[in-house]
């Protein structure tokens, strides 16, 4: 017998998982990850919606910000056909996902490039009212022309469109 202190080193303690605990774990882990998808799927909408109303309010303050420092007017577009958000050199461009509602002035976009937003040197912003709604919640952009802040509204369990 190999024995060295007090290890048996010809029969070691079998001190890891069996064959069975093994594919147990892995059988709940891989039922585990087909169960959460469908769960997330339920969530996902409101949080695209929020995303979309954060990156176009964020787009307005870089548009104010870059028409102060250029001293020079910026405007914001959104194009129907082509479900996306540009500014006048395309140099931002958000996509709008298939299963948002973008709404203008309260009523679905009907023409191919409409003018949302212009920002000024002076810092003052104008602008149309712009929904983004989703099955759960609807979000509104809303702009205090003459400071040039935007904040970004939610509703929940209300239809303001």
């Amino acid at each position: 017998m190999w024995l060295v202190g007090s290890i048996n080193m010809k029969y070691p303690d079998n001190n890891g998982f069996t064959l069975i605990e093994l594919m147990l774990a892995l059988t709940l882990a891989g039922m585990m990850i087909t169960m959460v998808p469908p769960m997330l799927g339920k969530v996902l909408p409101g949080v695209t919606a929020k995303s979309l109303s954060n990156d176009l309010s964020n787009m307005i303050r870089e548009s104010r910000a870059r028409a102060i420092f250029l001293n020079q007017s910026r405007e914001i577009y959104y194009n129907s056909k082509q479900r996306s958000l540009f500014n006048q050199n395309e140099e931002t461009n958000i996509i709008v996902s298939e299963d948002l509602h973008f709404m203008v002035d309260e009523e679905p976009v009907t023409e191919e490039i409409i003018k949302l937003f212009s920002t000024f040197p002076d810092g003052s912003i104008s602008g149309r009212q712009v929904m983004i709604q989703s099955d759960a919640k609807t979000y509104a952009i809303e702009l205090n022309w003459l400071t040039g802040t935007v904040t970004v509204r939610e509703y929940v369990d209300e239809n303001p469109i």
